[in-house]
């Protein structure tokens, strides 16, 4: 199965077709051309009308599988997988459109009867980022930011790219909110005054 998802968000199942000559040639080690077969895909998730910027099939403690699912509308979608119509949750904490999406492997923080961490057990978790400036880490069984890190970039004064990325605290973010606040305030006045301008 091949999935998909497309700028009006929604999210395709494909099947792969195979036929029995190709299975043959598998078996043969020969490589053998596949005529497209008339099953159709399979609609999975719509994300009314959002575009969907990630698409990720994860496993889940119970021997399934889920579907994440982001979107230009500041959440991850969190669904069931095959049956993707059973929701599970959203990981709901971005402010802006999320830009990308990964699901990550990391070793379980719970301790044994000696207070030392089991080295067997792995957690799994996704980690995003967005247009509001953070990169979250979510548990998205439990569909739980876990961790944020701001990250702010700065503008190199001589030829305006953006070009390095350093670590934020939380009053080099609200004085970028500010500015950017500002800007868009000014950008108002200014609307406000060409209509001034246009009705006198």
């Amino acid at each position: 199965v091949i999935l998909a998802g497309d700028l009006s968000g929604d999210a395709f199942a494909y099947p792969v077709p195979v036929s029995d000559a190709a299975e043959n040639c598998r078996e043969n080690g020969e490589a053998a051309s596949v005529k497209p077969t008339s099953t159709p895909r399979r609609l999975l998730v719509g994300h009314t009308a959002s575009m969907l910027t990630g698409l990720q099939v994860v496993s889940n403690d119970v021997g399934g599988q889920f579907i994440l699912t982001s979107d230009r509308d500041e959440k991850i979608r969190v669904s069931h997988f095959p049956k993707s119509y059973v929701i599970h949750g959203y990981l709901l904490g971005h402010t802006a459109f999320i830009s990308s999406m990964a699901a990550v492997t990391v070793p379980a923080q719970s301790g044994g009867e000696d207070g030392e961490s089991s080295s067997h057990k792995m957690r799994a978790l996704c980690l995003t980022g967005s247009g509001d400036g953070t990169v979250r880490l979510w548990d998205y069984q439990l569909c739980k930011e876990v961790g944020m890190v701001p990250i702010v970039l700065k503008q190199d004064s001589e030829n305006d790219e953006m070009n390095d990325v350093e670590e934020a605290n939380d009053e080099d973010v609200a004085e970028f909110m500010e500015e950017v606040d500002e800007e868009e305030n000014n950008s108002e006045g200014t609307a406000e005054r060409e209509v001034n301008e246009e009705e006198g």
